[in-house]
């Protein structure tokens, strides 16, 4: 093969982004977020800008370079953990009550910074929770707040 090469990386240090086509996207934790359904490139420097995830019953999920932590030869490994895997987790108070479970997940922007969560209490009650008053993220979602507290802020 000739190679015709100015300030690149040798071929040999290169992947093809078809070879990551139907690849695994793990997020930090190591759970499964679906297969790369497509690679992204920016139109005008024609660099690496991201990957479109394709999920199992789910909507597809796009993931730019920045949450990206490295690319092998079986998977792309994420650097964070999407915040739509908090859907459906059970919220506690500081006090170690159950609020309810996770209904939605407000963004800021297309980040993966939460603005807040809103929580179903029940079969048709709901409470908003920002995240400044979230202690903590991972099997459970625990506040900062007793349950006393939350239950006085829903009456307001």
């Amino acid at each position: 093969m000739e190679n015709y090469i100015d300030k690149a990386d040798e071929y040999e240090h290169t992947r093809g982004a078809h070879d990551l086509i139907g690849k695994r996207v793990l997020a930090k934790s190591g759970a499964v977020q679906g297969r790369v359904k497509e690679i992204r490139l920016n139109d005008k420097t024609s660099n690496f800008e991201g990957v479109l995830v394709k999920r199992r019953f789910k909507s597809t999920q796009y993931f730019c370079k920045t949450y990206i932590e490295r690319v092998t030869a079986k998977a792309i490994l994420l650097s964070i953990e999407p915040v739509s895997q908090y859907l459906k987790r059970t919220v506690i108070s500081a006090d170690g009550k159950r609020i309810g479970t996770v209904k939605s997940i407000a963004r800021n922007d297309n980040t993966n910074n939460i603005r807040s969560i809103i929580v179903s209490i029940g079969w048709t009650r709901t409470t908003s929770i920002l995240a400044k008053d979230i202690k903590l993220l991972g099997n459970s979602i625990i506040l900062k707040k007793a349950y006393a507290e939350i239950k006085h802020d829903r009456k307001k």
